[in-house]
């Protein structure tokens, strides 16, 4: 299931986000995923560091094995600032899944909202509880 932040309750993102920072403070290693793109796409570890500690939420995504991940998206002013870097932690591996940066005038007006699915009783946080 992939829900968008504005699908999401407040408290729901505030706890995600708790996990998120988490990944700062104790160092989560990159998969092997991320590290490629790191090397090809020659994305700045301090960007991705940022990213997770002061980045904001974009969507929260859970795979076919119920491990949860969240996007986040930060613009450092310290580390490629020209770019914003857009980062996948799974939280339940405690490990960064992947990492990507797009132009900060890209608004992703093509993006298919079809993907964000949302149960109509107006409480999408409850499938999120552990």
């Amino acid at each position: 299931m992939k829900l968008f932040v504005n699908q999401l309750h407040q408290s729901s993102v505030d706890k995600l986000m708790r996990q998120v920072r988490k990944g700062h403070e104790e160092n989560w290693q990159f998969s092997a995923h991320a590290t490629r793109n790191v090397i090809d796409r020659q994305i700045a570890i301090g960007a991705v560091r940022d990213a997770i500690q002061f980045g904001e939420f974009l969507e929260y995504n859970d795979d076919s094995n119920g491990d949860r991940h969240v996007l986040v998206s930060y613009q450092s002013p310290t580390y490629q600032p020209d770019r914003v870097t857009k980062v996948v932690v799974d939280i339940d591996n405690e490990r960064i899944s992947t990492t990507w940066q797009n132009n900060p005038d890209d608004l992703h007006h093509t993006i298919d909202t079809r993907a964000y699915l949302f149960n109509g009783s107006g409480d999408a946080t409850k499938t999120l509880r552990r």
